[in-house]
């Protein structure tokens, strides 16, 4: 008796499932055949400049700021923000003002469809074949690559690999890089032809020309740190499956860690990625290590500025912080793995300019040295600077003068 239960429950969920599954193919299909016709026929409105980000669901990447520049400095453009998360559509709305908008709905279609502009980092607002029909799509993306993506990854599928093909590669009027030198990269990862992509820049780093009060944020968000000197920031790559090693090194000691921290005054930032489910609670046991994730911060780009040094492994964020020349330490303790399973756009070796530490006892010391001696490691991370960042600060201007233009 208990198994047939048991099956009963198990059949009366998956036909649940299949009828729910049935329910959202339905009415994706119903929206996307409803926007492709109305985009024909809604008028659209000069100057009204629509953006969205992560398929419409977060505030973050170079849309966002783009969007709170344009805000600030533009008021001869009608700007509005696609958020299709109620809850973060209702906090951003009390925070900024009635400047967003969803498109789950038909009249929430219509409100978009109206924007001549459209402004996307990642996804569009909505879905559809014919996105840029009498608009303009600026793509502003998320970042400078250094590992494979988009049609070069090692592993693509062919869902994903038609949905650049026929969206990206169709549907942008306007591709900003921050480089001259990833024009190939973009075009041949994106199936953007190369005349749509200009040398732009990035938004979000325009954030890095910024004069933060760091002491100011910790004591608005509520943060106590003991007295220190520098400031560290750790930001590992996420690894699909697997956990991060933070110290991998064979010499590890988190009580000499302590202590090294300690007697030099350092204090160490780590910030995850929002799916990796690392356990790092022997590290925060630390004082002097804290953990800035989301709910700390929601975009680490806003106070970038303020660290002093910063390890990674494989994350472009080392792209963005040497635009302000500051010193880097990477560790790649799976290389070889991560090749095989990822794959890189450029020489990593090459286009890593910091040192990259075995052991502990050389970790410290390759820290300790970055942070006390400015020119180690200077002339390579100006180098590499130079070929990844041909411009910096004022993205923001570039672009809004470029359309306008």
């Amino acid at each position: 008796m208990t198994l047939c239960n048991s099956h009963n429950k198990t059949c009366r969920f998956n036909v649940a499932t299949k009828k729910n599954t049935m329910k959202i193919n339905f009415k994706f299909i119903t929206n996307y055949c409803i926007s492709e016709i109305l985009n024909i026929f809604v008028k659209r409105q000069n100057n009204y400049w629509l953006f969205s980000s992560s398929f419409a669901k977060k505030f973050n990447y170079n849309s966002k700021y783009l969007f709170l520049y344009i805000l600030e400095n533009n008021p001869e453009i009608t700007a509005k923000f696609v958020i299709n998360d109620d809850e973060l559509r209702a906090q951003l709305a009390e925070k900024y003002g009635d400047y967003f908008i969803e498109t789950k709905s038909i009249n929430g279609i219509i409100e978009a469809l109206k924007a001549s502009t459209w402004v996307i980092s990642s996804g569009f607002p909505i879905l559809m074949l014919f996105s840029s029909f009498k608009r303009t799509v600026i793509n502003v993306w998320h970042g400078v690559p250094l590992k494979n993506i988009g049609l070069c990854e090692n592993n693509i599928s062919s869902i994903k690999k038609a949905y650049i093909r026929i969206y990206h590669a169709r549907n942008n009027t306007l591709f900003s890089s921050p480089s001259s030198k990833l024009t190939d990269i973009f075009s041949k990862s994106l199936g953007i032809k190369k005349e749509k992509i200009q040398i732009l820049g990035q938004p979000r780093n325009d954030m890095l020309f910024k004069n933060i009060d760091f002491g100011k944020w910790l004591k608005q968000n509520q943060i106590s740190f003991p007295e220190y000197e520098k400031i560290i920031f750790y930001a590992p790559t996420f690894r699909e499956g697997k956990e991060i090693k933070l110290f991998p090194f064979p010499d590890f000691d988190q009580v000499e860690l302590d202590k090294w921290l300690k007697d030099n005054q350092y204090i160490i930032i780590i910030r995850l990625h929002q799916s990796d489910k690392t356990d790092i609670s022997t590290y925060l046991g630390s004082k002097r290590i804290f953990l800035f994730n989301e709910k700390v911060i929601d975009d680490i780009m806003e106070i970038l500025s303020c660290f002093d040094l910063l390890i990674t492994d494989y994350s472009s964020i080392y792209i963005d912080y040497l635009l302000m020349n500051k010193p880097v330490v990477f560790l790649p303790y799976d290389y070889n793995e991560y090749i095989s399973d990822r794959g890189f756009l450029f020489d990593y070796n090459k286009f890593t300019p910091g040192p990259k530490p075995t052991n502990f006892i050389e970790f410290k010391s390759e820290v300790t040295q970055l942070l006390q001696d400015k020119t180690y490691f200077f002339s390579e991370r100006n180098k590499t600077n130079n070929f990844f960042n041909e411009v910096g600060d004022g993205s923001c201007k570039r672009i809004v003068d470029f359309v306008s233009k």
